[in-house]
């Protein structure tokens, strides 16, 4: 993903957008998944993973706009 970005970009930035689209492209299957899913345990995991992830996609986003407001996305 980082390589796909302008190489002209600051690196955390482009390390930034790069986690957010991984982060949100986990969510969208996670949220597919967790109603599916049989087994409690995993269950559990999956939410939990899907609130730790929502919680770091704000924090990124929220350090993206602080730090490259220009070039947030």
């Amino acid at each position: 993903m980082l390589d796909r970005q302008n190489p002209r970009d600051p690196f955390d930035l482009r390390f930034l957008n790069a986690m957010i689209a991984h982060h949100e492209e986990g969510l969208s299957m996670a949220k597919d998944a967790v109603e599916r899913i049989e087994h409690p345990e995993l269950r559990d995991m999956v939410e939990k993973m899907m609130y730790d992830q929502q919680k770091e996609v704000r924090q990124m986003r929220h350090h993206r706009q602080e730090w490259y407001e220009e070039k947030a996305a």
